[in-house]
């Protein structure tokens, strides 16, 4: 077949689809080739970034639907200005390293009411 690439003429052999090996390896590089399948470079790296986004808001929604293990949330009332806030439950902050003489609990000391 006659070549249609910038080697017309120059005596190159013709590869494929009128190109020269050359020029076919650089369509088949910039194109994403002939396949139905194959996709041009730009929509293979824009696919890649909106998956990336994708699994990254998804790692972040799971990550704040977790429960936090000792924490639950308090619905504010107006005496607090309506915040909803955060509290610990279940922890009665004794440490038996340092909690467990008869000394009194001090301000840095939790105090179940």
């Amino acid at each position: 077949g006659e070549l249609l690439c910038e080697h017309r003429g120059s005596g190159e052999p013709h590869f494929a689809h009128g190109l020269c090996q050359t020029c076919y390896g650089e369509f088949i590089k910039i194109s994403g080739g002939l396949d139905g399948g194959a996709e041009p470079p730009a929509f293979q790296r824009a696919e890649r970034e909106r998956l990336a986004r994708a699994s990254a808001d998804e790692n972040a929604a799971d990550s704040l639907l977790e429960p936090i293990n000792g924490i639950a949330k308090e619905s504010g009332s107006l005496d607090n200005g309506g915040n909803d806030r955060l509290a610990i439950t279940g922890d009665t902050g004794e440490h038996k390293a340092v909690d467990r003489g008869n000394e009194k609990p001090g301000k840095a000391d939790y105090v179940a009411s």
